[in-house]
C-alpha cells in the first residue's frame, strides 16, 4: 500500500517563518522548501516549541504529492532512519519503508 501523505498534510521544523527566510540558502534543498512550506502554527513539546507547516504540493483529496518526483530529499527520505511513521492512520509499513530506505542507498551511491 502506499503512503496517504500525513506527513506532508502537518510537519513541524525547526525553524519559524523570518528564520526560515533567513536560513533556506544554507539548507539542502532549502530554496524549494522554503516556497513549499505553508506556515500554520507551533506546538510544544518536551523539547521545545516547533513551527507546524504544510506542504503547498500535497493534494489532500488524492491524497498524492502534485512534485513527487523533484520533491526535496527532505521529502525523500522521511521517516528518517529507517523508522516507521509515527503518524496516526500512516498506511506505510516498516517492511515499505526498509525498502524505501535501501532503494534510497542505491540511488545515492551509500551501498
Amino acid at each position: 500500500m502506499r503512503c496517504t501523505g500525513h506527513c506532508c498534510r502537518v510537519f513541524t521544523l525547526p525553524y519559524f517563518p523570518d528564520e526560515m527566510r533567513r536560513r533556506y540558502k544554507f539548507i539542502r534543498d532549502g530554496e524549494q522548501i522554503y516556497r513549499m512550506i505553508i506556515y500554520i502554527g507551533f506546538e510544544r513539546t518536551e523539547i521545545g516549541i516547533h513551527a507546524r507547516y504544510t506542504c503547498r504540493y500535497y493534494n489532500d483529496d488524492d491524497k498524492i504529492c502534485m512534485i513527487y518526483k523533484d520533491r526535496p530529499e527532505m521529502c525523500q527520505n522521511y521517516p528518517y532512519s529507517g523508522m516507521p511513521c509515527t503518524y496516526p492512520g500512516c498506511t506505510l509499513s516498516g517492511k515499505e519503508i526498509h525498502i524505501h530506505n535501501v532503494l534510497q542507498s542505491v540511488r545515492t551511491g551509500n551501498i
